[in-house]
């Protein structure tokens, strides 16, 4: 004898897969902090290996010197305008905690505060950004002599 499937037992089982799909959904919560973090990260990276790959002191011989290659503006808005320039939504506030406007790389990977690559480098580790998401914060800083950058809460 064949046993079919009622109508009320499908709807049942309908019913009690869609009470969890909804569950699993608003229970999912992205995590913009860290996200954010990475974005701002893959930044000062990508700066970095621009600031190594164009030596400065060669370029000035010629016409084709361009100050803001190994640079990145460290204002507040500028960092929503690269982002939304590069296609990209920050949830994170992002604060300039160290009092400059710009952080270059010179060809060796050492940062410096200015695009005059003349000035003083950076003696100690510096913090440079602080980002901040539901009372959460993380602070960026950069090392002197290789910098590299270090997240930290």
């Amino acid at each position: 004898m064949k046993r079919a499937v009622t109508l009320l037992e499908i709807v049942l089982v309908l019913v009690i897969m869609g009470i969890l799909g909804y569950i699993g959904v608003y229970s999912y919560h992205p995590n913009y902090l860290a996200q954010d973090s990475h974005f701002v990260l893959m930044q000062l990276l990508r700066t970095k290996y621009q600031g190594v790959n164009y030596d400065k002191r060669y370029a000035s011989m010629s016409s084709d010197l361009n100050s803001s290659i190994g640079c990145i503006d460290l204002r507040d808005e500028e960092w929503n305008e690269t982002a939304a320039r590069l296609h990209y939504r920050l949830h994170s506030t992002i604060h300039n905690i160290s009092g400059h406007d710009v952080l270059c790389f010179d060809r060796y990977g050492r940062a410096v505060f200015d695009d005059n690559l003349t000035r003083s480098f950076i003696s100690s580790k510096q913090d440079i950004l602080q980002l901040t998401y539901n009372g959460e914060d993380l602070n960026f800083s950069v090392l002197p002599v290789s910098g590299y950058v270090i997240i930290s809460k």
